[in-house]
């Protein structure tokens, strides 16, 4: 628990995490964003180093937080980072608040694609996925061009990462480009008003050794699951099957899988779905 407020008058943000060692369990860690002075302190156990980063407001709207600014290993596999978008000009940014050494802390560029990569892409209407779907010691960023001007009627995937990758994938098999070509469209004009109606996830789901896709289309009463798996130049789905999720429309939100769910691994290696939902019966996981 963080006894929290410590600073009069605006308070804070607090982040938890391991940001300067891969376990920091004897010593846990968070990283303190100070609204009154508008920097970042760094606790450590009961110390605290004071201004570690200045610069960065997370909660300006022009650099918002990914996940809620949850932290998570994206460059590498040894410490927790934070992960927020900028636009600059025609380029989509994605930015680290990361630990430099000791108590020092720094932003650093993560990946990014251009307009021209991605037609339209807006953080809040636009699926994207952050996983290891290049590699277990980091993680990439996969996002569907669903509005493709690079190949008109026709919609991809793009991936991007820390290591410069930066490539087109179409799919293939279950699921096609024209399927994929305006796949939130509501109406004749361009839009992504059905974004609800589909639930995207990420995960090992089959013991792969690498992050897989696994989305729903739950535009019908029956649902249609389609698992992913990333290849070089393409993404192979396969139809899963029709099970229907729990939910009535109104319960989605406008997360990527639409409601809140964990990963746990039932067998070793291999991902599943965990999440909760009321009936009359109680509360079922």
């Amino acid at each position: 628990l963080y006894d929290g407020n410590i600073n009069p008058n605006r308070g804070e943000l607090v982040f938890p995490g391991c940001f300067s060692t891969n376990d920091c369990t004897s010593s846990p860690e968070l990283l303190i964003y100070d609204r009154k002075t508008a920097s970042f302190n760094f606790k450590q156990g009961t110390g605290v180093t004071n201004q570690v980063l200045t610069g960065l407001n997370p909660e300006a709207t022009t650099n918002p937080l990914l996940f809620g600014g949850k932290p998570s290993r994206y460059s590498s596999a040894g410490k927790d980072e934070i992960l927020y978008y900028k636009k600059n000009g025609n380029v989509n940014q994605f930015s680290l608040i990361k630990n430099a050494t000791g108590t020092s802390f720094t932003t650093s560029n993560f990946a990014s694609f251009t307009d021209t990569n991605v037609a339209n892409f807006n953080l809040s209407e636009s699926m994207y996925l952050v996983d290891n779907f290049e590699s277990t010691s980091y993680k990439s960023i996969l996002v569907l061009d669903d509005q493709s001007t690079a190949t008109p009627g026709s919609g991809r995937f793009y991936l991007v990462g820390p290591t410069g990758t930066s490539k087109a994938l179409t799919p293939a098999t279950d699921v096609t480009s024209s399927y994929l070509f305006n796949l939130f469209q509501n109406g004749g004009s361009q839009n992504r008003l059905n974004k609800k109606s589909f639930s995207f996830f990420s995960g090992d789901f089959t013991n792969s050794g690498k992050a897989q896709i696994l989305f729903v289309d739950r535009r019908t009463s029956s649902h249609k699951w389609y698992l992913g798996t990333v290849g070089t130049s393409t993404i192979t789905f396969t139809l899963l099957g029709a099970q229907t999720l729990p939910f009535l429309a109104t319960d989605y939100d406008s997360t990527q899988a639409g409601f809140s769910y964990g990963l746990f691994q039932e067998t070793t290696g291999a991902d599943s779905i965990v999440f909760g939902y009321s009936s009359s019966n109680g509360f079922t996981f």
